[in-house]
């Protein structure tokens, strides 16, 4: 996992291919876009999703947390993504217009290591949002192959999660 690191490290992208999943992972602290994904009118606010590797770091990411989502995180069995009402601490392009973001946490695996290698979180944008507009990315400095079982599968739920407590699944 040193190769990936510092690639994450130097502002790279690293492309994720799994057999049930794919797309793009990057610092969520970068200050821009890459190039080629701001000339291909790519937006990431259309769907990134924020991967932690440790359930402290949502109070690195998420403004005001319900009291519900430390449980709700702990004990999912199969990953989940969770919208919070506000981001914090990302750059404005990995928000959604509303200003909520969508947080996963990586519980175990290769991805889960070297998310805590890098001491924060990664975005993660997913292949079929990015769609034609690949053949314009930049390239990648490194792949990462992943078994399906090490990353988030087809399929994943998503849970809207309101700061009341209030909260609806989405898929």
């Amino acid at each position: 996992m040193e190769q990936p690191l510092q690639v994450l490290k130097a502002g790279g992208l690293i492309r994720v291919n799994a057999s049930s999943s794919g797309g793009w992972m990057g610092d969520s602290g970068i200050s821009a876009l890459p190039a080629g994904w701001q000339e291909g009118g790519i937006r990431l606010s259309d769907a990134p999703v924020i991967l932690i590797a440790d359930i402290a770091q949502l109070y690195n990411y998420v403004a005001e947390i319900p009291e519900i989502a430390w449980d709700i995180l702990e004990f999912a069995e199969k990953p989940l993504h969770v919208i919070f009402d506000q981001g914090k601490n990302v750059r404005p392009f990995l928000l959604s217009a509303d200003g909520t973001i969508k947080v996963c946490l990586v519980k175990a695996g290769p991805l889960q290591q070297l998310i805590m290698r890098f001491k924060r979180a990664l975005f993660f944008i997913d292949s079929f949002v990015v769609g034609k507009a690949s053949q314009i990315l930049p390239p990648t400095e490194y792949v990462l192959n992943l078994d399906p079982q090490d990353f988030f599968p087809r399929g994943t739920k998503t849970m809207r999660l309101r700061k009341n407590g209030e909260f609806k699944f989405l898929n």
